[in-house]
């Protein structure tokens, strides 16, 4: 039982740490990423992979939350999520 208790929040932590994107400053939505994505999210965004159009409706969702994107910014990103994070 001991264990557990301490194997959960390990679990936890390496899960947060996970999360975090693999940010390639050479791609075009890596900037957008860290300077909108981090705003709210500062543990990671969701790396689960996706489809294109699955991340468009994740990116349309935050923007709907309060991220601030131009149509071309956000057809930037959703690329970039894609393309990194594929399903």
């Amino acid at each position: 039982m001991k264990k557990m208790l301490l194997i959960v929040p390990l679990l936890a932590v390496i899960g947060l740490v996970a999360c975090k994107p693999k940010v390639n400053p050479n791609e075009p939505g890596s900037k957008l990423v860290e300077e909108r994505c981090y705003r709210c999210h500062q543990t990671g965004v969701s790396t689960r992979g996706r489809t294109v159009a699955e991340w468009d409706l994740a990116v349309t969702k935050m923007i709907g939350k309060g991220a601030v994107l131009n149509p071309q910014e956000k057809a930037v990103l959703v690329d970039y999520l894609a393309r990194t994070y594929p399903r």
